[in-house]
């Protein structure tokens, strides 16, 4: 059995994809990665994911009715970090990490009653305001931990109560007489909250093969996600922007495709698969903001790619919960697809968005949550307030950003290398080695050796046991217009900006891959707005996958214009400056780089990256993206 036929194993790196799918997670693989993610990894476990009292505050919800209220989401916090954290422990395999999410799962099937409901709604509100996502991210949550799970008998009766919770839901949900229509049952959003079960349902079909699953997976998609629009027939009509739509909540939007994605790659149905990728590539067109995300109205889809410019609204709001979601999808329809652009889309917000709305500083801002919930584009500061925020039983609070957090940083690293048909994808270059198979099942290591992003030299070994032909295929990012790459010092050609480049030769014993990617510092202007002759008179600048930003930590008013120094096609004549670090007379704190930036006047404008720029939550380092210009 080689390395694809193992990826149709059930389990998140085994899920039956072989027959839709181009790319496929690792299988059996062993990561030993280092640098900012990995720490970004280990900072979340220990912060949050290993923190039992947390845990078991989230499950003693579900022992009350605390929802009851105000229809509130607090029931979505248990199984949106256990997703994070199963995630997170297929990546480090961290047995501390295991033990405790044990033992929450089994403290979370003992509050399952005797009709199969586990909820923090009473049965005399059930199947309003947030309860059925609350129970999809129950389901998610023990289908995750099922697919790590080593005991069998503990894999049996979580699927006992998943199945148990599962055909509840269908039992009181649907169409017939005496039942409640899914965008009924809630009064947010048109039901596109609840409507967005059908990813839980369409993976419980594939566990375990019942056909009651997609019977009602068939009923979510007929009815289309949303009270009054068929949200996937419209993507495929190209009736609507996203930011059209007379429903634009932006998370549970993409949450609803992600599983219209999976029904298509269950009934192949072709329809499904159009939807979807038409779906992605207008949010690319018109949602995507310059740092990874969207989501900027109240966290709702407003044509985010334009607005972002506006000097008008007082704040864009880019929330985390949306950032992580769509690097999900996008890692979804990279594995579809195999097209290097949705790698792309991921890089751009892992190394922006995501890192950015880490608090690895430890600030008490919202309570010195780990993740933040908001990220500037304009001049302002980081953390004005802390998204999905609930009580939790009186003892503590809790938000939805800090929830989904942990699943990002993973995600990012599992997809670094993935398989195909022939043999591997390198999409995200982290210094680290993988241990993996090639598809004759023999042993393959790879060693990435890089100081990427700080710059752009990746030494990339390649190590068999024996001869054994396969393809290596690099991802030559879209902004990379220059690349060389190298192999066993013989250079080659192809390396074209926005595609792989594929490697297929015989790989025998030690090979090394040099590449050198185009690290020159890129300049962009914001765009005119009919009602917003300012906007114009912005720009910003990139350097590889990284936005950069005036930090006020740097002695700068980052309200002052500047006037960039750049050439006709865009490119600016940057340097980097001291490696990772800052450190002036009054000035010192961390950065993943920091760059010194000429003006036309002669002089000139130190930047950082984006993700490193405001983090101490106040006036102190006030931040900007988008600079105003001369």
């Amino acid at each position: 059995m080689n390395i694809i036929e193992e990826a149709t194993k059930k389990g998140s790196a085994y899920y039956p994809r072989r027959e839709t799918d181009k790319l496929f997670e690792l299988p059996y693989s062993q990561y030993h990665y280092e640098g900012c993610f990995l720490e970004t990894v280990d900072f979340i476990t220990k912060k949050q994911l290993l923190d039992a009292p947390l845990w078991a505050l989230f499950v003693d919800l579900f022992r009350g009715n605390p929802d009851d209220h105000d229809h509130g989401w607090r029931c979505e916090y248990w199984g949106k970090m256990m997703r994070g954290a199963c995630f997170t422990y297929q990546v480090t395999k961290d047995k501390k990490l295991y033990a405790v999410l044990t033992e929450t799962v089994k403290d979370m099937m003992s509050v399952q009653d005797g009709e199969g409901r586990i909820s923090t709604y009473s049965k005399e509100v059930e199947f309003n305001g947030w309860d059925i996502w609350g129970r999809k991210y129950i389901m998610l949550g023990f289908q995750y931990f099922y697919e790590i799970c080593t005991d069998e008998a503990l894999k049996a009766q979580i699927m006992d109560v998943v199945i148990r919770h599962a055909d509840y839901i269908i039992a009181h949900i649907g169409e017939e007489e005496g039942k409640k229509s899914v965008v009924k049952a809630s009064d947010h959003w048109g039901g596109v909250n609840s409507s967005s079960i059908l990813e839980p349902y369409m993976r419980l079909y594939n566990m375990t093969g019942k056909e009651r699953y997609l019977t009602f997976s068939r009923y979510l998609v007929e009815r289309g996600g949303c009270e009054n629009l068929n949200l996937w027939q419209s993507a495929l009509d190209h009736v609507y922007a996203p930011y059209e739509l007379p429903i634009t909540k932006a998370y549970e939007i993409m949450s609803y495709f992600e599983g219209v994605l999976e029904y298509y790659r269950i009934t192949k149905e072709e329809k499904y698969r159009t939807a979807v990728l038409n779906f992605v590539n207008s949010l690319i067109d018109t949602e995507v903001t310059l740092i990874g995300t969207a989501g900027c109205d109240e966290e709702s889809f407003n044509h985010a790619a334009v607005v972002q410019y506006s000097t008008k609204l007082n704040w864009i709001m880019q929330e985390t919960c949306v950032t992580v979601t769509w690097m999900k999808l996008c890692s979804a329809i990279l594995a579809m697809t195999g097209e290097s652009r949705f790698a792309d889309q991921m890089e751009t917000s892992a190394w922006n968005a995501l890192l950015g709305a880490v608090n690895t500083q430890e600030v008490e801002i919202n309570g010195g949550l780990p993740f933040d919930s908001y990220t500037p584009s304009r001049a302002g500061t980081r953390g004005m307030y802390t998204g999905g925020k609930k009580n939790i039983l009186g003892e503590r609070f809790y938000g939805c950003c800090a929830c989904i957090g942990s699943a990002g940083p993973a995600v990012y690293v599992k997809q670094a290398v993935m398989s195909d048909a022939v043999g591997f994808a390198v999409n995200f270059y982290l210094n680290g080695e993988i241990n993996t198979y090639a598809p004759d099942d023999s042993a393959v290591k790879f060693v990435c050796v890089t100081d990427y992003p700080a710059d752009g030299h990746i030494k990339l070994t390649v190590e068999t046991e024996s001869a054994n032909p396969f393809a290596v295929c690099l991802r030559i990012p879209a902004w990379s217009s220059k690349t060389r790459v190298s192999v066993d010092g013989q250079d080659v050609n192809g390396a074209a900006a926005g595609e792989y480049l594929k490697l297929y030769r015989d790989w025998n014993g030690i090979h090394v891959i040099d590449m050198e990617l185009d690290m020159r510092c890129r300049m962009v202007s914001a765009q005119a707005l009919p009602d917003d002759p300012e906007a114009a008179k912005h720009c910003a600048l990139l350097y590889g996958p990284l936005v950069l930003a005036k930090d006020a930590r740097m002695g700068y008013n980052v309200d002052e214009a500047v006037e960039i120094a750049a050439d006709a096609e865009g490119y600016v004549d940057a340097k980097l400056v001291g490696g990772m670090l800052v450190k002036e007379d009054t000035v010192s704190f961390d950065t993943l780089v920091t760059l010194e930036v000429p003006l036309t006047d002669e002089s000139t404008l130190m930047l950082c990256d984006c993700s490193s720029a405001g983090k101490t939550w106040d006036q102190e380092s006030r931040m900007a993206i988008w600079m105003k210009t001369k």
